[in-house]
């Protein structure tokens, strides 16, 4: 894979002071950038090598991980690192409304002023994906995006002497500003490497919990047996989301229709969701009487059909793309429409208004509470 985005051949006619691809060819420099945290299982050691190397970066923070981890902002800051805003928590910009893409950037912009003394910053949009519209809005605010011009490709997770194989055959030159990211194991434990890669031993001994806050520091990864156990203890039912491809979709569903079988004893089953039909196919054949959940990114081509054939019992959306004409005709398909991932108590109230079944959410906390 090419670590040199195409997109660049186009951005890099725009004018400096709107688009950043590539910065002076001062010696020998590389301009490195981070994108995705703080992370407390990674950020740290990112840290400790560039002060190894008396190096400086530009960490591309998301506001949400920002505001959990105040401890690791501040060493960025005190490290003399730069700041810049990749929105509060990655979402699509081609997929959400104008003014929740300037709440995303405003949000983050807040918190990391704390930090950097309210200094401008450049804005990264998530996954180098955005509207004309955005843009347009940086030139009237005289606001500067940041691109790169050199794509680690470290997200693909490929084994290390493939990366640096490709990294060799096409290196980096003065003046690239070179993409990483300083997450993994999806950002939510102390350990490195993808969730693959490790064994149940491995995962089980991760710290899954100081990532949130210190009062959840120790927390490990439960098992599945596990989580069911407290469920029964707690009075909960469960959405179980399956995350795999097609090779593995059989295998996945038939061990998880064997622990269900095995320890769900509740009277209400759960409810089994993905954004992946083969997973859902196999459920419907090795296990239909587990409820399944179409999720999808938004209403379009033949959802319907898709919903039919699937035997599906719910339609999971996206919220952000949804206004009352699109909720409503979510919910002619017949079938419950639930929403994620809804933090806002207000647009939660919202969705209710429109005839939405329920909501996914991080804050249960603020939405019982509103």
């Amino acid at each position: 894979m090419n670590p040199r985005p195409r997109k660049i051949l186009l951005l890099r006619w725009l004018p400096g002071r709107l688009m950043l691809t590539r910065a002076p060819a001062t010696g020998q420099s590389l301009y490195l950038t981070f994108d995705d945290g703080p992370n407390p299982g990674h950020t740290p050691a990112v840290l400790d090598l560039l002060a190894r190397y008396k190096a400086k970066a530009t960490f591309f923070v998301l506001g949400s991980q920002a505001e959990r981890n105040p401890g690791l902002m501040q060493r960025i800051a005190d490290e003399g690192h730069a700041f810049g805003n990749h929105s509060w928590d990655h979402p699509s910009f081609l997929r959400i409304p104008p003014a929740e893409q300037c709440e995303q950037i405003e949000r983050t912009d807040r918190v990391i002023g704390a930090y950097n003394g309210g200094r401008p910053i450049s804005f990264r949009p998530p996954s180098g994906r955005f509207p004309p519209t955005l843009l347009l809005r940086f030139l009237r605010q005289r606001r500067r995006m940041a691109y790169w011009s050199y794509d680690s490709l470290d997200y693909r997770r490929e084994p290390l002497e493939r990366m640096l194989a490709t990294i060799r055959a096409q290196p980096p030159v003065a003046g690239d500003v070179v993409l990483m990211h300083d997450d993994n194991v999806k950002r939510t434990t102390n350990g490195r490497g993808r969730v693959l890669a490790l064994t149940l031993a491995e995962l089980g001994a991760l710290d899954a919990g100081a990532w949130f806050g210190g009062a959840f520091a120790g927390e490990r990864v439960p098992t599945l047996v596990e989580t069911i156990a407290l469920l029964a203890e707690l009075g909960l039912g469960a959405n179980i989301e399956i995350k795999t491809g097609r090779p593995e979709a059989r295998a996945t569903a038939e061990a998880l229709a064997r622990i269900l079988a095995a320890h769900w004893r509740a009277a209400a089953p759960p409810l089994i969701s993905s954004f992946e039909v083969p997973a859902l196919e196999a459920m419907q054949a090795i296990a239909p009487q587990w409820p399944r959940g179409l999720l999808l990114k938004e209403i379009g081509g033949d959802w319907r059909g898709l919903l039919d054939r699937l035997g599906a019992a719910t339609l999971n959306i996206d919220h952000r793309p949804l206004d009352a004409g699109k909720a409503a005709l979510a919910r002619e398909a017949g079938r419950p429409v639930l929403c994620y991932t809804v933090n806002d108590p207000a647009r939660a109230r919202q969705l209710f208004a429109w005839g939405i079944s329920a909501v996914f959410t991080d804050r249960p906390d603020a939405l019982l509470a509103a």
